[in-house]
């Protein structure tokens, strides 16, 4: 059978792969062109008028209609999920989250839905949230409303889960394990990298530092059928469920959508019994605790430098417009390359870096929100690693101490806008962004381009936003760095010599996966 491989593995930030070192070394002077401010308050800007329909049971269908759309969306958000289950649970949920569509549904097998949804140009897949919910999304063509709906009607009701179902999702999931092993991409790099920096920061007991132990080849054996039904049973339920339907769709759609909702059994309350922990190693950490991942096929070191604050607290409105600035002053997500502080001293100046990035994430343990923390992610050349790593945290420590400047500030905030004018948000993004915003407890906004125009165009004070990035230099740290590549002795000697560094081991990458062969 030629069932679609799915995996457990999670996501994880992507950054393109860096060219040799010689195409690194331009002569060319950087580019730097001020931005011309566009006149965003002349567009009359149109509300997001989306409908809220309770359904008797806790239920509730948020649509958004669109007359001029071909297609429709609808878009299920079960509460409770994974948080509402043991953490040793957590494999058997993804499982659960895979096999709903892989084990079958109603009268049909994997193979005759693919075909079906095939024919009829419908896409139904079911996923995991960051926040660990379960989500099921779909969409289709307008004139297939009944169609695809009779479908989501057997994923939700009658699930098959077949037998053979779970030894495939069982021998497909650890194909894609063994596949990670190899760590021949940076996206796969990032999963390791992404281990030893929470390692590093919360401990190696973290629910975080142990993403790949959950899927290696011991526990994907060890989840049961039992375990599944179990899960299945406990989180289908219209008791906080949220609904979300946008694009074409007639009331006679609506009003059968609303009744599959009805169907959904009530029971009580999902209720959430843990987080991930936001304990840090706060003991040692005046100095930047740093691992090396020695990997001898490598001729880049692909680096992550990361700079957690335990008690950052979390951000008002103000603030947290403030920050998308700042992160912007330091590293562009647009624009001319060289402009921002990071790759203008990793790749502009110094050549010793094509692809670098940072950013800040201020709900990395969300709704555990106290924890922030800036990314600082590059590649480099294996023989001017040790130059790479000096020149970011001196970059990074300059910019905290000194702030920025007024031109900075205005050419960022300028910038921002411009590139929001230039997005176009289509019916089927606004409803994403109402589902987000329900999710994390928030009032969906019926205006929120324009708000977020106007948030960053009052932000016109330099010292004001130096007072805010004051935060970062007088809060609570907990600096970590993971250098994943094949850097010599020499440069290891001259690691060592840098004051600002805390080198605690070296180790094989084949160390690292070895315990979870």
């Amino acid at each position: 059978m030629n069932f679609k491989i799915i995996s457990l593995l999670l996501s994880c930030a992507t950054f393109p792969s860096a060219f040799s070192q010689d195409s690194l070394k331009s002569i060319r002077p950087a580019v730097s062109i001020k931005p011309v401010e566009l006149d965003w308050r002349s567009i009359k800007w149109p509300s997001i008028n989306y409908t809220r329909i309770p359904v008797d049971g806790g239920a509730a269908i948020y649509s958004l209609h669109s007359s001029t759309a071909l297609k429709f969306k609808v878009t299920f958000v079960f509460s409770g999920g994974v948080y509402a289950f043991p953490e040793s649970e957590r494999t058997a949920f993804g499982a659960f989250s895979d096999l709903i569509t892989l084990g079958g549904f109603g009268d049909l097998n994997f193979d005759q839905i693919q075909n079906y949804t095939t024919e009829y140009g419908i896409n139904i897949r079911s996923s995991i949230t960051p926040l660990g919910q379960f989500v099921i999304t779909a969409d289709a063509l307008s004139e297939d409303f009944p169609r695809l709906l009779s479908l989501v009607n057997n994923m939700i009701l009658k699930p098959k889960f077949e037998e053979k179902a779970l030894d495939l999702w069982k021998q497909q999931s650890i194909d894609a394990f063994n596949n990670l092993m190899d760590s021949n991409t940076i996206e796969k790099q990032y999963r390791f990298i992404d281990i030893e920096a929470t390692k590093l920061a919360f401990g190696k007991e973290h629910y975080f530092a142990k993403s790949i132990e959950r899927v290696s080849p011991s526990v994907i054996k060890k989840v049961t059928y039992d375990q599944i039904k179990n899960i299945y049973k406990r989180t289908i339920s219209k008791n906080g469920l949220n609904v979300s339907i946008s694009g074409s769709f007639t009331q006679k759609d609506f009003d059968s959508l609303r009744q599959l909702v009805g169907k959904i059994p009530y029971l009580e309350p999902s209720i959430k019994t843990w987080y991930p922990s936001r304990k840090m190693n706060t003991q040692n950490a005046k100095k930047i605790n740093t691992v090396i991942i020695k990997k001898s096929d490598m001729s880049q070191s692909t680096v992550s430098l990361r700079y957690y604050y335990p008690k950052f607290g979390k951000l008002n409105s103000i603030e947290t417009t403030q920050f998308d600035i700042l992160e912007e002053i330091f590293s562009s997500t647009g624009g001319v390359i060289g402009n921002d502080r990071f790759s203008k001293a990793m790749r502009a100046d110094s050549g010793i870096s094509y692809s670098p990035h940072a950013y800040f994430n201020d709900t990395l343990l969300f709704p555990n929100t106290d924890v922030g923390v800036f990314y600082l992610n590059f590649q480099s050349p294996n023989e001017r690693i040790a130059e790479a790593i000096r020149i970011a945290t001196q970059t990074w420590h300059k910019f905290i101490k000194e702030g920025v400047s007024q031109e900075e500030l205005d050419n960022a905030r300028t910038s921002m806008i411009n590139r929001m004018l230039a997005s176009e948000s289509t019916v089927f993004n606004k409803s994403d962004e109402i589902l987000t915003q329900l999710i994390k407890g928030q009032l969906p906004s019926v205006n929120p381009v324009e708000f977020t125009l106007a948030k960053l165009d009052k932000q016109r004070s330099v010292k004001n936003l130096n007072e805010t990035l004051k935060r970062l230099s007088d809060s609570e740290i907990v600096p970590v760095l993971v250098i994943m590549g094949n850097p010599n002795d020499e440069q290891i000697k001259l690691l060592k010599k840098i004051d600002a560094l805390d080198l605690s081991h070296v180790s094989e990458l084949s160390s690292l996966t070895k315990p979870y062969m």
